[in-house]
């Protein structure tokens, strides 16, 4: 690790990043019908997952609390830390 992912501010941006994630997801949850109303019903979605336009939206929601929360608290690290790994693995840095 950095000096700067153990500084005060990456966890400071963590923090408002995080809380940024939840109120978008909160704010999609609430007006999903408007979200619908505009984007339509989008074919990618309704082909390959069964529920629908509406509720892969209402699903994308959940999922960005969810981020928002992980990232607000430094719960996620545990799902990011492999992810992470694995794409310094592909992609090194140079030295």
């Amino acid at each position: 690790m950095d000096d700067f992912s153990r500084s005060k501010w990456y966890n400071t941006l963590m923090i408002l990043l995080g809380l940024v994630f939840i109120v978008l997801g909160t704010v999609m949850l609430a007006g999903n019908r408007q979200i619908y109303n505009f984007t339509g019903r989008l074919d990618f979605i309704e082909d390959h997952f069964r529920a629908g336009t509406p509720a892969a939206l209402k699903l994308f929601a959940v999922v960005m609390v969810l981020v928002g929360l992980f990232m607000a608290t430094g719960l996620g690290h545990w799902l990011t830390d492999p992810i992470a790994n694995g794409l310094g693995r592909i992609f090194p840095t140079k030295q």
